[in-house]
């Protein structure tokens, strides 16, 4: 490729496949790759063409890799600046007030938390800083586009609601057959063990359900909602708690649930953050890159589990 060339980048970009097989039946562990010239400041992350537009791990691998990322060094303490004109017209010595000066008039909106990331048509910017708010770093990210959603799986959607009303309920429990009955309850219920049964609707619904024994039944214990396409998965195309959207930024989620999470954690651009009630835990999954609401889910608490495993639940199918 001549732009990798261009900056002395001999290395193709392909597809990270389990080292632990043999190549011919390796798995894709990762439909990513970096390919970088960190003297010249710039580093290219590619993604497989399948992977990007939402398809499923299974078609991985056979097509080609897309450049989907492109990382300009400012003032960073891995990479030389590089020594090219930066887009928008971004000065290497801009500060975090500088930078937004001269973006927020250009995108379409502007989400923050650590990072800066501003939307375009089709790809959107983010912006890294040192601590002093001088600009570390741009990047440039090509975003895939996303299907429209179907107005007539939105109405059939349970709401946020009925999910919290079933959270706990025994598969047998009529409530809950209800309210899964048109999202095909009876069809997508599999057993994975003795530890664990699942509903998978990513496919068409974007939504995950998790049941777990507790003494003599087993109960619905989690749900995920999803918000973008990861391996294929549909959008889940019903609200979500709080008048949440995906896509949400930082502000507007914690505006939504009012206030600062009970806990975080955070590995490779996802941060996961939890907000507890006395029965159940939300948590959300947001990009620190693009900023960003991923997904959503609702699990039980540990002593509402408890609790459930102490007796009976009136409708779940049991003599009392």
């Amino acid at each position: 490729m001549g732009l990798l060339r261009r900056f002395a980048i001999t290395r193709t970009p392909t597809v990270e496949r389990d080292a632990f097989e043999e190549p011919a039946d390796a798995e894709i562990s990762s439909p990513q790759d970096w390919v970088s010239n960190l003297a010249r400041g710039i580093e290219f992350g590619f993604e497989d063409e399948a992977a990007f537009t939402g398809e499923p791990p299974d078609v991985w691998g056979l097509g080609p890799m897309l450049l989907t990322q492109i990382y300009l060094y400012a003032d960073h303490p891995e990479a030389a600046t590089y020594e090219g004109a930066l887009p928008f017209g971004l000065d290497h010595g801009d500060d975090r007030a500088g930078v937004r000066a001269k973006l927020d008039p250009q995108a379409k909106e502007r989400r923050s938390r650590d990072l800066d990331s501003w939307s375009f048509e089709g790809f959107m910017v983010t912006a890294g800083y040192l601590d002093n708010g001088k600009l570390s770093f741009i990047v440039l990210l090509f975003a895939p586009p996303k299907p429209p959603l179907d107005p007539g799986l939105a109405a059939i959607c349970p709401t946020p609601d009925q999910i919290l009303g079933i959270l706990g309920a025994s598969i047998h429990d009529e409530r809950l057959k209800e309210v899964l009955r048109p999202l095909g309850h009876r069809h997508r219920y599999q057993r994975r063990g003795e530890d664990l049964a699942i509903m998978d609707l990513r496919d068409d619904f974007g939504a995950y359900f998790e049941f777990e024994p507790s003494e003599e039944i087993t109960i619905l214990s989690r749900v995920l909602l999803l918000g973008d396409q990861r391996f294929g998965s549909a959008i889940w195309p019903g609200p979500l708690p709080g008048g949440l959207r995906f896509g949400a930024g930082w502000s507007d989620i914690l505006e939504r649930a009012g206030r600062l999470p009970d806990g975080e954690a955070e590995a490779d651009f996802i941060l996961y953050a939890d907000w507890q009630s006395d029965r159940h835990v939300s948590r959300i999954e947001y990009s620190t890159m693009t900023n960003e609401l991923l997904a959503i889910s609702m699990h039980l608490a540990a002593s509402v589990m408890g609790q459930i495993a102490e007796g009976p639940r009136a409708g779940d199918g049991r003599p009392t």
